[in-house]
């Protein structure tokens, strides 16, 4: 483990199906309050890393410390793992996971009802969220008669209210027009500089050349790690990974998804 490492990766394989590995032999750090962008082709393992890296899959081999103490240890511990639930989220890469309430304010609420009894409090963040991410005319609407993109940055605001160390997110700028993808990159670097840690599953090219400090391109196993020029500016291995290169000069990007 180096110093400093938020999460420490150890020979990390999973698998969904014996004989078939989902992940297999990652080993790799991340510091804490970086941000780490995960790239790579349809079934890679970018979803089934951040959902062990969330606790979510803890039938998973090799090793895995966070902040120091192995995920496993942490999982048998209510208090230990109340803790790491509170530092630690994930944004699906499906929002319908994590929108069921018949309101979206309720959805926002559900978290926070499980940090505190303090309605002023929960009230007061489920209003700054809606603020902050400019959605307060959904409040009130039920996640089925959402848009694609509305679903989307309803389900981010879930995930902030409740103001995490780690953010653990699956293509948040998904399904979002021009506009709510600037306000999201927007976000996710204010909660950069404010020290948090982020791990993104992402294809788009703002955040890869903008936000990350590194890239990892993971094809089931870590095929390349890297500052994120050197890794997108390499052809070859993006071709040999199923993606097609991207031009660094636009903030667009041609990838398979």
């Amino acid at each position: 483990m180096t110093e400093g490492a938020i999460y420490s990766i150890i020979n990390l394989s999973y698998s969904y199906i014996p004989g078939t590995m989902a992940l297999q032999n990652l080993s790799f750090d991340v510091d804490a309050g970086t941000a780490l962008c995960l790239l790579g082709p349809n079934g890679a393992g970018k979803s089934t890393l951040l959902q062990v890296l969330a606790g979510l899959r803890p039938e998973y081999l090799g090793s895995i410390y966070f902040m120091g103490e192995e995920i496993r240890d942490i999982l048998k511990s209510r208090e230990k793992t109340y803790d790491f639930r509170k530092k630690v989220q994930i944004l699906f890469q499906d929002p319908d996971i994590q929108l069921f309430s018949i309101t979206v304010e309720k959805d926002i609420a559900y978290g926070l009802e499980h940090l505190s009894n303090d309605r002023e409090t929960i009230n007061k963040a489920i209003n700054e969220v809606l603020k902050e991410l400019g959605i307060e005319e959904l409040r009130n609407r039920h996640p089925y008669t959402l848009s694609g993109g509305e679903k989307r940055i309803a389900s981010l605001a879930t995930v902030l209210a409740l103001r995490p160390e780690v953010l653990l997110l699956d293509e948040p700028t998904s399904e979002l027009d021009l506009k709510f993808k600037e306000k999201v990159l927007r976000i996710l670097k204010s909660l950069k500089e404010k020290g948090k840690t982020l791990i993104i599953a992402t294809h788009d090219l703002r955040i890869l050349k903008s936000l990350c400090s590194k890239v990892a391109l993971l094809n089931r196993t870590i095929k390349a790690l890297g500052a994120p020029r050197e890794v997108l500016s390499n052809k070859e291995l993006l071709i040999s990974n199923d993606l097609e290169p991207y031009d660094l000069r636009e903030c667009s990007l041609s990838s398979k998804q």
